[in-house]
This record gives structure tokens, sequence and C-alpha cells, in this order.
């Protein structure tokens, strides 16, 4: 009974997070942003999915290319021609990601960073 429990947790805590991720991609509040690769990795896919009202900011990586232990990746939003911190991040391909919040953003990019 306790596992039975356990499992019916787990699978609870995913639907909800991914009734949540639905309700942000189905909004019409939400700009979808996608994000293609460069020259540097032409197979790289990511979403970003803006709300300019709330400003907040959710990413979907679809694909992104596997990083050294001392690598992250870190998101731009370009807010007036230069480029805002938009957090940092790690492979993931579990959903939607919150990111930091950002105001006036023109763009998104993604970069390789040193870890930290």
């Amino acid at each position: 009974n306790q596992q039975f429990a356990a499992n019916y947790n787990v699978v609870n805590d995913r639907l909800t997070k991914l009734q949540q991720d639905l309700a942000v991609i189905e909004s019409v509040a939400f700009q979808k942003v996608v994000m293609k690769g460069t020259a540097n990795d032409p197979s790289a896919l990511a979403t970003v999915y803006w709300n300019a009202s709330t400003e907040e900011v959710f990413l979907s990586i679809q694909n992104l290319q596997s990083l050294a232990a001392e690598q992250q990746f870190q998101l731009w939003a370009i807010v007036d021609g230069q480029p805002v911190d938009a957090g940092v991040f790690d492979q993931v391909n579990n959903g939607l990601v919150k990111m930091k919040m950002i105001k006036g953003a023109a763009a998104f990019a993604v970069t390789i960073e040193p870890r930290g």
C-alpha cells in the first residue's frame, strides 16, 4: 500500500506539472518565441513562452547539445538592444522551466557559459 501510494503521488505530481505547462502553452497571454540553432549547432531547438504583462518567462527545451560538467546554458533576453540575464539552466527535457522575470524583451537567445 505504501508503494502504491508513493507511485500515485509521483504520477499525480507529474500530471499537475503537465497541466500547469499546458495552461502556459495554450494561453493567449504568452508569446511563443522559437529559438532555432545557429551554425555552431544547427539542430538546436528551444522555445520561450513570455508574458509581457506579467513578465513571466518559461523555457521549453526540445534539442540542445550535451555540455561538459563545467558548462551550463544561459538564457538571455534582448532588451533595448542589450542582453539581460534571464537565468542559467542545464539541459532538461522535462516540461517548462521557469526563468527570471523579463520586462520589454525584443528577442531571446541561449549561450553556453562556464558553470556558475
